[in-house]
């Protein structure tokens, strides 16, 4: 008898002990996660192994991206503002870097027209006409300009609209490929006996 409840409080001892373990991976899968999916794919396919399935959905869950408000965001906002809730900083950059030279090559294609509105009074008309043959010209050397800004607010724009939803699927296929990919591990509790002692093992298959 009192070996019998001997084994049965090592066996309850070293359960609790091991269920102590998986709160500890999950933390630890979720660390991985929130520091870079990307990068540490692998080691936190390794680490999913000993999740519980309810644990992995809970974690699937937490970090599934939505593309929904990133690109209403790039849509009426700009400069990759909607990418950078979404916590993609490669798609914020370069919607940024796209529309700060869009802007800059807009705005100096447009700086003889700037410079037109303080012109002379167009009354007299001799100088008028002059300071207006003047503009057309430097409009004509602009428009280079012009079209360059056209086209990376157009590529901005395309790039924009479309970015937040290839990486929330690139995103959520990488994070339930880590959590899914690898079989679980399975582990068992046996007794250990050797007639005047008792103890308990752990197996565990992987």
């Amino acid at each position: 008898m009192k070996k019998l409840l001997a084994l049965v409080c090592i066996a309850a001892i070293g359960a609790s002990v091991f269920a102590e373990e998986p709160v500890n991976v999950y933390f630890d899968a979720n660390r991985l996660i929130e520091e870079d999916l990307f990068g540490n794919w692998h080691e936190l396919t390794e680490t999913a192994r000993f999740l519980s399935p309810a644990q992995k959905n809970t974690l699937y869950a937490a970090h599934k991206k939505d593309a929904v408000i990133p690109f209403l965001a790039n849509w009426f906002v700009g400069f990759g503002v909607g990418s950078a809730l979404q916590g993609d900083i490669t798609g914020f950059t370069t919607v940024l870097l796209l529309d700060v030279a869009g802007t800059a090559f807009l705005v100096y294609g447009f700086q003889p027209i700037f410079q037109f509105s303080n012109g002379p009074d167009p009354s007299d008309t001799e100088e008028y006409l002059a300071y207006s043959d003047e503009m057309n010209r430097r409009m004509n050397r602009n428009i280079p300009f012009l079209l360059a800004g056209c086209g990376f607010f157009l590529a901005s724009g395309i790039f924009s609209l479309v970015r937040p939803w290839t990486y929330a699927a690139s995103w959520n296929s990488a994070l339930d490929s880590a959590l899914n990919s690898g079989a679980d591990a399975a582990v068992s509790f046996f007794p250990l006996s050797d007639g005047q002692s008792l103890g308990f093992g752990v197996r565990i298959d992987l």
